[in-house]
């Protein structure tokens, strides 16, 4: 997570990868699979703020485009963003 031009942003690993030090309950637990993760990507359902070109750079998703699904899932998952 971090701010990017005044949004609150995720990394397309955050939402894709399981959190290492998640509790018993989210642990192996992702937000988004990729599949669908590119396809709300594609139908414009969530706002990517930054696309990965590679060298260190993750694409970066605006939090509050994510569909509360997502975001309950995030929180369950990474804690609260806030």
């Amino acid at each position: 997570m971090e701010w990017y031009n005044g949004q609150l942003a995720v990394t397309f690993r955050e939402l894709t990868e399981p959190n290492p030090q998640a509790s018993k309950d989210a642990a192996g637990m992702t937000v988004i699979t990729v599949s669908n993760y590119k396809k709300c990507v594609r139908e414009k359902k969530i706002q990517m703020l930054r696309a990965g070109k590679g060298l260190g750079n993750e694409a970066l998703i605006a939090y509050e485009s994510l569909p509360l699904r997502f975001k309950e899932r995030f929180k369950r998952i990474w804690g609260d963003p806030y």
